[in-house]
């Protein structure tokens, strides 16, 4: 899954967290007993794919509209289903 936006320290954040929810899975192992376990097929439909934008001095950059993301996997692009920003409350 890949992420596209105009700003390259936002690109970054969006890598980061790709692989941090998506981490590298060890091979299976060839031991006689994996191949008698019973297989799983698995589908998803619905990511969640937090990301944090911010700009180059490292500030958080606020009113970013659905319009101005882009979300690929496998060189395809993805559709945003949903899209909210999330702000910290101040009391």
């Amino acid at each position: 899954m890949a992420f596209r936006s105009s700003s390259p320290i936002a690109w970054l954040l969006a890598a980061v967290l790709a692989a941090a929810v998506f981490p590298a899975q060890a091979p299976p192992s060839s031991s006689p007993q994996s191949s008698t376990a019973p297989a799983i097929k698995v589908e998803v439909r619905v990511v969640l794919l937090d990301v944090v934008v911010t700009n180059d001095k490292g500030d958080p950059v606020n009113g970013l509209a659905r319009d101005q993301f882009e979300v690929w996997e496998d060189g395809a692009p993805q559709s945003l289903s949903f899209f909210e920003e999330h702000a910290p409350s101040h009391p």
